[in-house]
């Protein structure tokens, strides 16, 4: 991309290079911290008198895999007289990380010439030429440098140091994490809560209502309370209540707007491709990576952003354009209006972080396949969702008493649908409910008016029983290790994990799932996730 937009042509191994511009690259990272070892030989046994490992400073070397463009990297800047070093890395904490580090065990010293690009936009040439002429020094990120770089160190310093007492002391080897340990005390402590579990039952009442207008079911209620805990009492309300006529007490409609959801991050897609096809975070993730990498109709997708940038307005238009006529049937009723800087729930610098939101860059492949599609569709009926009116609605509440004893009802009806439209094709082959549930939202509601008569055609007393905790499927634990904040007591922790900081990253938290599969430290019953014996005896 920066190649195309800055005009150089031609290719060398590890870099480009035409007139007085080269561009290299990292392959993510391309250097980490010593081993203990490395520091010194006390530290190469597991010892736990040697404990805790605190290095004077902190070193790096090269990652033996990827050494080879390291030393490019390397070469170049001793070869050539440089003027300003550019960095262009992913515009973030990791990404400032890997160019001060690579650069630094390179070599380089000439920190006044180095300059910074930065740009969470898609990088069309537009977006390159102008970040280019607007480059900063790089001291103004030395900041997020630093919080990388504490990161790096703060995983170091707990996987290193708790790894080796918890395998020293408990006879067994055991890896602890920063993120992994903390994920697999989520997933313990929803195994024990399940195993502690004891359930309880209850009973709900619901009324069927007839007049001249229609019918409508009803769920007893008083003041807050929903639910009987004797079913001697429910089925006593239930007999005084049959055959008898009551009133509508109160009827209130409101008109509702709902707006489209916001575009696709990394998680969010994980989440919806679990609940939906069961996919792992991990397939999730390696089938995005196809579609973006060898596919090239997908963006980048290691992003938590679900917002574009105002100055990828263009290029939202000209994927419009050209995926209307791909697929008119969920692309035809956007309103070209909304495509505009505007529209803030899409086009929002505020809320941009290393990358912009997932979405897709050009028609699906024939090539692709069933795996591919369904990721691609996910993110492609998003994308157009985006650009659809809000659907508009009624939502109505009637009130019923029958012999002093109320019951709630609540409908739905659809005005217009605006962006749902996107997904009817998809929900159409759905199958029907079987029966009306009173807990649920109805449509078709007959036209009732407080006072109106109502009929108790049937009282249906049903036991339920205390449900526990459910079990984590991967869409339920992306969704805590997104948001822990209600695993938290301590309020300044609580604002902090209130914001966009959640258990890992959105390139990260597949992998710690795995991590934790591999260890077995937790393992896959169907399409929950269980934690082992071996993993509780370690949060333990």
């Amino acid at each position: 991309d920066f190649a195309k937009a800055l005009g150089i042509p031609g290719r060398n191994e590890g870099y480009l290079e035409h007139g007085d511009v080269i561009i290299t690259w990292a392959i993510g990272h391309l250097v980490e911290l010593l081993e203990p070892e490395d520091y010194s030989p006390q530290w190469k046994r597991w010892r736990l008198e040697a404990l805790p490992i605190l290095p004077p400073e902190f070193r790096y070397k090269p990652i033996a895999n990827t050494k080879k463009q390291f030393e490019i990297i390397k070469k170049l800047l001793k070869q050539k007289p440089i003027g300003d070093v550019v960095i262009a890395t992913d515009a973030g904490r990791e990404g400032e990380l890997i160019a001060r580090t690579t650069l630094q065990l390179a070599g380089f010293n000439e920190w006044a010439n180095a300059k910074r690009f930065w740009s969470s936009l898609a990088l069309t040439p537009a977006v390159i030429q102008e970040g280019m002429r607007a480059i900063q020094p790089a001291s103004d990120f030395d900041r997020l440098w630093k919080a990388g770089r504490a990161r790096q160190i703060a995983d170091w310093l707990v996987g290193m140091n708790v790894s080796r007492a918890a395998t020293l002391r408990l006879n067994d080897l055991y890896s602890v994490g920063r993120v992994q340990t903390a994920v697999l005390s989520l997933i313990v402590d929803r195994r024990r809560e399940r195993d502690q579990f004891k359930p309880e039952p209850y009973w709900i009442l619901q009324a069927a209502f007839k007049n001249e207008k229609g019918t409508w079911v009803g769920a007893w209620f008083r003041e807050e309370v929903t639910r009987f805990l004797k079913e001697e009492e429910a089925r006593q309300t239930a007999a005084k209540i049959q055959d008898q006529t009551g009133t509508v007490r109160s009827v209130s409609k409101q008109k509702k707007k709902q707006p489209p959801p916001l575009l696709y991050s990394l998680t969010d897609l994980q989440q919806d491709a679990n609940r939906k096809y069961g996919f792992s975070a991990q397939k999730t993730l390696e089938t995005a990576q196809t579609l973006y990498e060898k596919l090239k109709c997908l963006s980048y997708p290691r992003t938590d952003s679900k917002v574009l940038g105002s100055k990828n307005v263009d290029l939202a238009q000209n994927l419009v354009n050209r995926l209307t006529g791909a697929y008119p049937a969920i692309f035809a009723g956007i309103d070209k209006k909304l495509v505009n800087a505007s529209n803030k729930r899409v086009f929002n610098d505020a809320k941009l972080t290393d990358h912009h939101a997932l979405i897709p860059l050009a028609p699906l492949p024939s090539g692709a396949g069933g795996d591919e599609k369904k990721i691609y569709w996910l993110v492609a009926r998003r994308f157009a969702a985006a650009f659809h009116p809000d659907c508009e609605y009624e939502q109505t509440e009637i009130i019923t008493e029958v012999e002093k004893e109320t019951f709630r009802t609540r409908g739905k009806r659809i005005l217009k649908p605006g962006w749902r439209v996107v997904y009817e094709s998809e929900s159409a082959t759905s199958a029907p409910a079987a029966r009306v549930d009173a807990e649920e939202e109805q449509e078709d509601l007959p036209p009732l008016a407080q006072g109106d008569p109502a009929h108790v055609e049937e009282a249906t007393v049903t036991e339920k029983q205390t449900m526990p905790p459910p079990e984590y499927t991967e869409a339920l634990l992306l969704k805590d290790m997104t948001n822990p904040a209600r695993y938290v007591t301590e309020e300044e922790l609580k604002k902090i994990y209130k914001g966009d900081i959640g258990l890992g990253t959105q390139a990260t938290r597949a992998q710690i799932i795995e991590t934790l599969l591999a260890r077995r430290y937790i393992e896959r019953q169907n399409k929950y996730l269980i934690a082992t014996e071996k993993g509780c005896h370690l949060i333990d």
